[in-house]
């Protein structure tokens, strides 16, 4: 599974809108949008710390 359709998953699974996600991790929403709508294959190492932390039960090895 492509990474972005990952990330996707994540919010649509704990019912969030894209804004309500970037909220609760405490990212900026054109960050958000930004791995949503591009081609790259990476998300910065902020958005994954802000993951980790914000998100205590999340799995990181959805990153993978």
């Amino acid at each position: 599974m492509e990474l972005k359709a990952r990330f996707r998953k994540i919010y649509k699974m704990m019912n969030l809108t894209q804004s309500e996600f970037s909220d609760l991790i405490k990212i900026k929403r054109s960050n958000i949008a930004t791995i949503l709508n591009s081609d790259s294959k990476n998300i910065s190492s902020t958005i994954i710390l802000a993951l980790a932390e914000n998100i205590p039960n999340l799995n990181m090895r959805w990153y993978l």
